[in-house]
């Protein structure tokens, strides 16, 4: 009963449930108050103003599902990714169907491999002078390593690192980020020695110096082969993080603003997000492919004082930090739930991470498979910016240019094997009289139609050997 003992109160103002009459007008829930009412809401409504409800839509909540979220009225549901099922602990949460994830890092020394399941930890390359930049091909086995002490990039089966060979040593001064192309079989590398992003195949050769210009300190690097994307970080000072074509194409800047120290990005291919670390700042920050809705995950000066290279899987984040001397791990949506996967302190500076599992190299249609996309030496996957951009393009390594027919790689001069002929270079003298004129017009016309069927000749040669043209390196096949 409203009012009790009518203290304070009017009594007619008393007694009266407001509800009763059109619910108080609420469009859902009316509360009754001691001589007045409220309007209330449903789950998974809310108040929009003061009588009217309307529906949350929980998926433009971060991390309301791990993928796909499904808005309803009053509720959502959360579906996953081909190859991924719902936990059944929480019907919200994606997990890997196969494979049992790990994580790869380098420590100078060595590389080290530790199981997420159970944190066993085993070096599975020995005897490094300065190991920094790493990353795998999964379907092979194989681990890529740069060391910056011996001036050289190395491969080697991950279970049998002793089997190591040299893929670049010839021109490389540095490379302090490393990024596999796990479909096209290229390897791209930053060289801060020479402020530039090069490349090379498996077997390092064709390389080539695929951007040079407005480069101060590139350092980590990621490619998307599935889309035809090549992410690098640039700590110089004017800090950013940009993007081009994996063929040198379209290059953009996708964060620059509140960016300082951007030491290691990493690419989460199921939800298409960007994150990186910056050792300056203290913080994760995600943003979209093309660097639409950056989002800051956290901030820390406890667990982030010194981050120097990041991944992800699943859920969560994983990152290497010098002054913890760790590797550290964190929900990927909000930073929370913050735990050291290895012991705090170890004796080396953990330095670059990959989450190693087969979700993080998907499956993909290599387009250069066919006689190498018809080019002469170097077929790279193109950005796809649309549904109409080209799959492909040739390029050429360092010391050769792409002729015009834009697949076939020659020496600077040999495109210029042609002479131009100055047909009305005949000018003679007035009294030099009417048939000497015609004779060099006729001569000068039989000579650029000879060398012109030569030139078409040539052409067909051309294209007819690099049809069926026998490559025997293995990436080709």
């Amino acid at each position: 009963m409203d009012c009790p003992g009518f203290e304070d109160e009017q009594q007619e103002a008393c007694n009266v449930n407001e509800c009763l009459i059109n619910n108080g007008g609420c469009s859902q829930i009316c509360v009754d108050l001691p001589h007045t009412f409220r309007c209330a809401c449903k789950p998974g409504y809310k108040l929009i103003n003061n009588n009217t409800c309307d529906d949350v839509n929980e998926c433009e909540i971060e991390g309301s599902c791990s993928q796909i979220c499904i808005n309803e009225k009053g509720t959502y549901k959360c579906e996953c990714e081909p190859g991924y099922l719902r936990d059944p602990q929480d019907h919200t949460r994606c997990k890997a169907m196969e494979g049992h994830a790990s994580l790869l890092f380098s420590m100078q020394h060595n590389i080290r491999k530790i199981s997420l399941d159970h944190h066993e930890m085993s070096a599975i390359i020995n005897s490094t002078k300065s190991a920094t930049a790493i990353d795998f091909v999964f379907r092979t086995g194989m681990i890529f390593w740069g060391d910056v002490s011996e001036k050289k990039i190395y491969k080697a089966p991950i279970d049998e690192g002793r089997e190591r060979s040299i893929v670049v040593e010839s021109g490389l001064s540095s490379a302090d980020g490393l990024a596999v192309d796990w479909i096209y079989g290229h390897i791209y590398w930053t060289n801060a020695d020479r402020d530039s992003i090069e490349l090379a195949n498996f077997e390092g050769n064709m390389q080539k110096t695929l951007i040079r210009s407005e480069l101060k300190e590139p350092r980590s690097i990621a490619v998307d082969p599935l889309n035809g994307w090549l992410y690098w970080s640039d700590w110089g000072s004017n800090a950013k993080i940009e993007r081009a074509g994996m063929d040198g194409t379209h290059r953009e800047v996708i964060a620059s603003f509140d960016v300082k120290w951007p030491n290691g990005i990493t690419l989460d291919l199921v939800s298409g997000r960007l994150y990186w670390v910056d050792a300056k700042l203290h913080t994760i920050s995600s943003c979209n492919f093309d660097g639409s809705q950056r989002r800051l995950v956290l901030f820390s000066t406890t667990w982030l004082p010194h981050p120097f290279s990041i991944s992800t899987f699943e859920d969560s984040l994983y990152w290497s930090d010098w002054n913890q001397k760790a590797i550290i791990k964190a929900n990927k949506f909000n930073g929370s739930n913050i735990t050291a996967v290895t012991a705090l302190h170890m004796t080396q500076n953990p330095m670059v991470v990959h989450v190693y599992h087969p979700y993080r190299q998907p499956d993909g249609v290599n387009h250069c498979a066919a006689v190498n996309g018809h080019c002469s030496h170097l077929c790279l996957p193109a950005p796809q910016i649309n549904s109409k951009s080209p799959k492909i393009s040739c390029a050429c390594p360092n010391g050769l240019m792409l002729m015009s027919d834009g697949l076939m790689c020659a020496e600077e001069d040999t495109n210029r094997t042609m002479t131009e002929v100055n047909v009305n270079d005949h000018t003679e003298s007035e009294d030099s009289g009417l048939i000497a004129a015609i004779i060099i017009f006729s001569g000068s016309l039989l000579i650029t139609l000879a060398a012109l069927g030569a030139f078409l000749l040539y052409r067909h040669y051309l294209h007819r050997n690099v049809t069926s043209m026998n490559f025997d390196n293995p990436i080709y096949r």
